[in-house]
């Protein structure tokens, strides 16, 4: 098994998951997509009902499990596997720096509005185009983003990686 240094929320994106708890109303069952090592669980549920996390990478999600049992957590690559959920489900998704790790954006659209209750939100964040990433499959503009997701609100710039921020409501 490979090393992997995983770090606290506070240390990496525990700022845009504070930001995103400010959103559930409480009692709402959140689904956290590109969850990596869970970072955002303990945060979430201070308000959330039900936390999943979902990541591509089973390391990660070993360590989520072991670290935060409270969550729940499932090793599934959004662009080639179905969310394993019922249909309208999720009342409220995070997606913390994940997006511009995917290549099949529409398909993880698909499953989103799948599992979604209608018009649950969805809090995305992207990192600034300063960051550059070699593991990025595609960098995204405030332009792009708001193209992607019709009527986003734009929260503006959070956290150490100038992340871009925006609020959509899940469209059927």
């Amino acid at each position: 098994m490979r090393e992997h240094r995983y770090y606290s929320a506070e240390e990496g994106h525990g700022c845009l998951y504070e930001l995103a708890a400010t959103y559930i109303k409480g009692g709402e069952r959140v689904l956290d997509l590109c969850c990596g090592a869970g970072y955002g669980c303990e945060i979430l549920l201070r308000k959330a009902s039900v936390y999943m996390g979902v990541d591509y990478d089973p390391e990660c999600i070993a360590w989520a499990r072991e670290h935060h049992p409270l969550g729940l957590f499932a090793c599934v690559d959004l662009c080639e596997d179905p969310l394993p959920l019922l249909g309208q489900v999720i009342d409220f998704f995070t997606w913390i720096e994940g997006i511009e790790h995917l290549a099949r954006i529409d398909l993880v659209l698909r499953e989103i509005s799948r599992v979604a209750k209608p018009g649950a939100p969805l809090l995305l964040s992207t990192p600034s185009r300063s960051w550059r990433n070699p593991q990025h499959k595609h960098e995204y503009s405030l332009k792009e983003l708001l193209n992607l997701f019709p009527r986003a609100i734009n929260l503006g710039i959070h956290g150490r990686f100038e992340s871009q921020v925006i609020l959509w409501r899940v469209q059927p």
